[in-house]
């Protein structure tokens, strides 16, 4: 797992702590650095990436990650941490790849249970984030009237 964000204090804290809970390995990097760069080599890899999304948008969260993870590709997952919880970035990025969101005010008992969801193959969204996704989408289904086998 790799923690990828400005605030190295809080990344650092944070990498301990699920390292501690999940008994995954965990590593943090700065978003700007040599490392950083050095992601689309990791993509062969089972890992997981934590972005920090303080203030995000959803352009600069696509910005921000490697062009093969929309792919949905490989062994790789991709999640966004620090978001605002009425930020309404999850439907679009959910499309994208991404697959977990964690928030500011969450305990960080969540981001650990997450963590191994997101582990398992599993999506962490908020259940308001999976309604407005599921109406968004119904909303672009097509609407004919079902046909009965039994009736043209």
């Amino acid at each position: 797992m790799i923690i990828i964000g400005a605030n190295a204090l809080q990344n650092d804290l944070m990498a301990s702590f699920l390292e501690k809970e999940t008994a995954i390995r965990c590593f943090a990097l700065g978003d700007d650095g040599p490392q950083a760069a050095a992601l689309p080599a990791l993509r062969a890899q089972q890992l997981l990436l934590l972005f920090d999304g303080m203030g995000a948008t959803v352009d600069g969260c696509l910005a921000a990650c490697p062009p093969w993870i929309a792919e949905n590709t490989g062994p790789c997952r991709v999640c966004l941490f620090n978001l605002n919880p009425f930020s309404g970035l999850e439907p679009q990025l959910l499309f994208k790849g991404i697959r977990g969101f964690f928030y500011r005010d969450a305990p960080l008992q969540h981001l650990a249970k997450g963590i191994q969801a997101v582990f398992n193959g599993e999506l962490w969204v908020s259940r308001k984030a999976m309604i407005e996704l599921l109406t968004r989408r119904g909303r672009d289904l097509p609407q004919s009237p079902p046909q009965h086998p039994f009736h043209p």
